[in-house]
């Protein structure tokens, strides 16, 4: 599945898990939407979140476990959506049940135009509130046992 423009927004699970390593088909998706020029996108907000996992992972680690460099990389490979005052007041205004993160990831999606990008994600309440909402959503998992992918 890919947008008519290739470009997808990458919600926090997502990167995470091809990030650790924690889904091949995930990371095997995301090498090839990149080897094909596809371009992501991410709100700062997973910049953040992603920060804090590797962080909390090496503190509940030794002090050898140094993923930053990998992480380091790996968002320089994203195009960073900044947490607008104006995708802030919109995530705190959807019509939908989600979390806060979850709808700071939505808003990202709007404001950046469901014509132009497919929001990917693993969560199902997100992709069910972002399917309302009009955004495209896709899910590259298919290798987590008794778990089917979200759309």
């Amino acid at each position: 599945m890919a947008t008519s423009t290739g470009a997808w927004l990458l919600d926090t699970s997502v990167f995470l898990r091809a990030l650790f390593l924690e889904s091949p088909a995930t990371k095997r998706w995301l090498d090839e939407q990149k080897s094909d020029g596809a371009r992501f996108y991410a709100s700062r907000l997973l910049e953040v979140e992603a920060r804090r996992a590797v962080l909390n992972n090496k503190l509940l680690r030794s002090s050898s476990f140094a993923p930053e460099p990998v992480l380091a990389a790996a968002l320089g490979e994203l195009d960073i959506v900044v947490m607008s005052e104006e995708i802030l007041d919109d995530a705190a205004g959807l019509r939908v049940f989600l979390r806060a993160a979850d709808a700071i990831h939505c808003a990202t999606a709007l404001a950046l135009g469901t014509d132009e990008v497919t929001l990917v994600t693993h969560d199902v309440q997100m992709a069910s509130a972002a399917t309302f909402l009009g955004v495209p959503v896709f899910d590259p998992v298919s290798d987590d046992p008794g778990r089917p992918p979200v759309v």
